[in-house]
Formats: structure tokens, C-alpha cells, sequence
């Protein structure tokens, strides 16, 4: 509903078809994202249930020792089977959130533009109030010269009737070039939002795909490991097999806590920039 409350204020205030557009893409474009973020806490919840699996396979180990490994192999079979947390579906969704960042970057370049016409606009309304100050001096200095050649009832007249118009053109012209400037600046301001929010979204999808990078690695390491444990199941094969997975286990659950964080982290930047930028617009139709 905010969504579509920003629209019609946009409606009302800009006549931009351009920006309307630009600003309803980005909404909707937040919506996927966080609909990006929730598949990846679903696959953080799978990855957790691995978690598990390897603590517990730990356990037994440990509790086991020489005796059997009965319980170890059982627990190692389980976080076998479970596989890749991350499924195809989540890097398909990922790779279209990346392209999505691209083409709202692409989009996003008429920022440029305002940039352009907001120093133009600033430009003219400088020159503009030279010209009128121009025409109102000359209009005194027409005055002046009327006064060693007219009477002076002509010359009063003259002095009167000539600068006011010209006095209240100029009001006129600078209110219309204050006006036009600020909504230049509103739309800026609030394309400067947009990309900002889109920047770290950016790099926070960067660290994401790292994180998530070496998460999947540590569980490829781990399941080999295990692999070869269970093809082997003697004792001192799954002894050797279990040392190496209680080193590569730390490693796993603290990528782990920094992949929840960032996601954590990320869904509220997007939250934050959207109601950021729904409170820009507010306040355009506030001025």
C-alpha cells in the first residue's frame, strides 16, 4: 500500500513518466530482493540442519573412540544424504537478483542528466536576474537622460511607470526558476537515494556470494571427507576422517554465522532504503 501511495503522490507532484517508472521498478525490485533474502534464510536453515549433523557425528566419535563407529558413520550417512544446502533454484534466483542490480544501475544514469539540468537551471536563473537587473539600470538611465530633455511631469512618469513592470516580471521569472530548481533537486535527491540503496545492495550481494562461496566449499571438503569415511568403515579410517572433519567444522559454523549476519544485515539496508525513500517522497508533497 505505501507503494502505491508513493505513485500517486509522484503523480501529483511530477509529471515524470520517466521517474514514475523508474521509482516503481525500484519497489518492485526491492519486493524480489527480499523475497531473495528469504530463500536464502531457507537455505541457511538446511545448512544449520548440517550443522547438526556434524556436531553430532562429533559426539558420537568422540564418545565411541575405540570401541565402535557405529553412530559416527550413521550421523555422517545423514549429513551425506542432506547434500548442498544451496539448491539450483537459489543460484538461479541469485543470478537474476545480480542482473536485475545491473539493468537498475543502467537506469539509474539519469541521475546524470539532473545533474545537467540542475546546474543549467541554477546557470539561467543567474543570468536571467542579470538581464532584469540590466533592463531595470537602463531603465533608470533612460530616466535620467528624459530629465534634460522633457518636462518634468513626463520624467516623473517615466520614472514611475517604466521599472515597476519590469520589477515585478523579474519576482515572476526568479519564483518560476525557484520553483522549477527545487523540483530538479527533489528528483535528484531522490535518484541519489535510490542509487546509493542500490550500490550497497550491491556489494552486499558480493559478500554474499563469497560467503556462500565458501560455505559450499567447506561442505564439499566435508562430504568427501565423509565419503571416505563410510567407504572405508574401519575404525582408523574414520578416526583420520573424523580429526579432519572437527577442524573443518569450526570453519563451517563461523562461515555460517557470517553468512546469517549478512542476511540479517542486508534485508534490513533494503527495508531502511525503501522507507527512506518513501519518506523523500512524503515530503516532495510537502513543499
Amino acid at each position: 500500500m505505501d507503494h502505491e501511495v508513493a505513485k500517486i503522490i509522484l503523480e501529483s507532484i511530477w509529471n515524470d513518466e520517466e521517474l514514475i517508472h523508474l521509482v516503481d521498478y525500484y519497489f518492485n525490485h526491492c519486493l524480489q530482493i527480499l523475497g531473495f533474502y528469504t530463500s536464502l534464510g531457507t537455505c541457511l536453515g538446511r545448512a544449520r540442519d548440517n550443522q547438526s549433523q556434524i556436531q553430532l557425528a562429533i559426539m558420537h566419535f568422540e564418545e565411541e573412540r575405540a570401541e565402535n563407529v557405529g553412530g559416527t558413520l550413521q550421523e555422517l550417512q545423514r549429513f551425506r544424504e542432506a547434500g548442498d544446502p544451496f539448491t539450483d533454484e537459489f543460484s538461479m534466483l541469485f543470478n537474476s537478483v545480480c542482473e536485475q542490480q545491473a539493468e537498475m544501475l543502467q537506469k539509474l544514469q539519469a541521475r546524470e542528466k539532473l545533474d545537467k539540468e540542475l546546474k543549467s537551471a541554477q546557470t539561467w536563473r543567474r543570468v536571467t536576474i542579470a538581464i532584469f537587473v540590466t533592463a531595470f539600470v537602463s531603465a533608470l538611465i533612460f530616466s535620467v537622460v528624459a530629465v534634460a530633455k522633457a518636462w518634468k511631469p513626463v520624467v516623473i512618469a517615466l520614472a514611475a511607470a517604466l521599472p515597476a513592470p519590469i520589477v515585478t516580471a523579474g519576482k515572476w521569472r526568479n519564483s518560476w526558476c525557484e520553483k522549477y530548481r527545487k523540483k530538479l533537486k527533489g528528483k535528484k535527491e531522490l535518484i541519489d537515494l535510490m542509487n546509493a540503496g542500490t550500490r550497497i545492495l550491491i556489494n552486499d550481494l558480493v559478500t554474499i556470494r563469497l560467503l556462500v562461496s565458501k560455505l559450499e566449499t567447506e561442505i564439499e571438503s566435508i562430504m568427501q571427507i565423509a565419503d571416505f569415511a563410510l567407504g572405508e568403515e574401519q575404525e582408523e579410517a574414520v578416526r583420520r576422517g573424523m580429526l579432519q572433519i572437527k577442524k573443518r567444522a569450526d570453519v563451517f559454523m563461523k562461515t555460517m554465522e557470517d553468512l546469517s549476519t549478512q542476511d540479517d544485515k542486508s534485508s534490513r539496508e533494503i527495508q531502511m532504503a525503501r522507507t527512506l525513500i518513501l519518506l523523500r517522497i512524503m515530503g516532495q508533497s510537502g513543499r
